[in-house]
């Protein structure tokens, strides 16, 4: 045999020898293969359960009765966990936060304060009777639209920009009794006005507030002459002054500006009833036709 046969043969002999060796290695690498197949087979298996479960608890239910606002999705669209879907509505009630002026909210609160306070009561509702608050709702632009609520809670701190009282007021059922568009429900983002009212501890006096004169009433005896007398005044809102001492029942209080007012004046009297009507309308909270409330 020459050489170049016999480096031939050489050649194919490693040659073969290599691939044998590679075809051990293969077989050698199957078992560790088919486990690692194995082992995504599980894993797909997983996720494929997942998946399923997850589709099965893509029916939402609501836990009470709704009414949907805006609606973030559409059909069969996918969504992440934590996106927002829609915004709804309870159709069991709805809150109106009011408010209210810190002086107008103090002499609200106080009539409805008790004389001695529950030992450990630290929550609001607990140590004030809300319940003894009427709350009135009324739609602003449209007269003669309004809703009954209650007081439900007095919100923490105060409004930033108006330092005012937040009260939350409740209006059960507010599309019980809807007719579009007479009356149609309260519904998000309606501008309303609200009316709080308490029956006082005691009866107090309640004059005009442009009826003061520093402190002073002008009033008419009975010789229709002029009598000013120092008046206490318990607190003032909007146009009305509420009188705590110098006041009683009966007298005559005098709502023109004299110029200049000398006691013991002579003064030509009359009874100015459509002025009562006024007063009377609003210290109850109601407006006279024309007015605002």
């Amino acid at each position: 045999m020459s050489t170049s046969q016999r480096d031939a043969q050489r050649r194919s002999t490693l040659g073969q020898r290599q691939a044998l060796t590679s075809l051990e290695n293969n077989l050698a690498l199957l078992p560790a293969r088919r486990q690692v197949l194995e082992a995504q087979r599980e894993r797909a298996a997983v996720r494929l359960a997942q998946a399923r479960r997850d589709l099965a608890d893509t029916r939402i239910t609501a836990p009470y009765d709704l009414r949907l606002d805006e609606v973030a999705v559409e059909l069969h669209q996918f969504v992440s966990a934590g996106q927002r879907l829609f915004e709804a509505d309870s159709l069991a009630a709805a809150e109106v936060e009011a408010h209210i002026p810190f002086t107008a909210m103090r002499c609200l609160l106080g009539s409805v304060a008790p004389a001695e306070l529950p030992p450990g009561a630290l929550d609001l509702g607990e140590r004030l009777d809300l319940g003894a608050i009427e709350a009135e709702l009324a739609l602003v632009g449209a007269p003669g639209v309004g809703w009954e609520g209650r007081v439900v809670r007095v919100a923490s701190g105060l409004d930033p920009a108006t330092r005012a009282v937040r009260v939350v007021v409740r209006v059960d059922h507010p599309w019980r009794d809807a007719r579009p568009p007479d009356h149609p429900p309260l519904q998000r983002d309606m501008y309303t006005r609200v009316r709080l009212s308490a029956p006082g501890p005691e009866t107090w006096m309640v004059v005009p507030a442009s009826a003061l004169h520093q402190g002073e009433l002008y009033l008419a005896d009975g010789e229709d002459r002029l009598v000013r007398r120092p008046v206490s005044v318990a607190f003032a809102q909007g146009e009305l002054a509420v009188i705590e001492a110098g006041l009683a029942p009966g007298e005559r209080v005098v709502l023109d500006d004299l110029q200049p007012a000398i006691e013991g004046m002579a003064l030509a009297v009359r009874r100015d009833e459509a002025a009562e009507a006024r007063l009377a309308a609003r210290a109850r909270g109601e407006a006279s036709t024309g007015e605002r409330p």
